[in-house]
């Protein structure tokens, strides 16, 4: 039996590749790598729709990790503005960005009694550790 050089064993491979479908999830990390490449608009829209049908796609039983990384994918592309984070907050609980976090704020911010809902606060860190 002749051996194979490598260049014939990547040749095969690539030809297996080719001829194999891609899987739902597959194709949704396309178009979701699609919509974030084509900025804020209407194509962006129709990325996103195609993706969500592939996501629709998915077997949730068989591929967990992957349906729940591109749906917070979809969700991050979602946003507007450069919006790409999401924020689980308490009512009363507000984000105030890292541009606002002077230390005069700040300071004025710890004087603020904490047993009100509403002046309870965390701070988020520009590389977004919790304080």
């Amino acid at each position: 039996m002749k051996k194979k050089s490598i260049e014939a064993q990547a040749e095969e491979i690539m030809r297996i590749l080719d001829a194999t479908p891609d899987s739902p999830a597959t194709q949704a990390q396309a178009a979701l790598n699609q919509a974030r490449d084509a900025g804020d608009g209407g194509m962006r829209q129709e990325y996103l729709r195609a993706a969500q049908q592939h996501i629709a796609a998915i077997d949730p039983r068989r591929e967990p990790k992957a349906l729940q990384r591109l749906q917070a994918q979809m969700l991050a592309l979602q946003g507007r503005g450069g919006d790409t984070e999401i924020a689980h907050l308490t009512p009363g609980e507000m984000v105030i960005p890292a541009w606002m976090q002077t230390p005069e704020v700040m300071r004025y911010l710890e004087t603020l009694p904490l047993s009100t809902a509403s002046t309870r606060h965390r701070c988020a860190s520009p590389a977004g550790v919790t304080a």
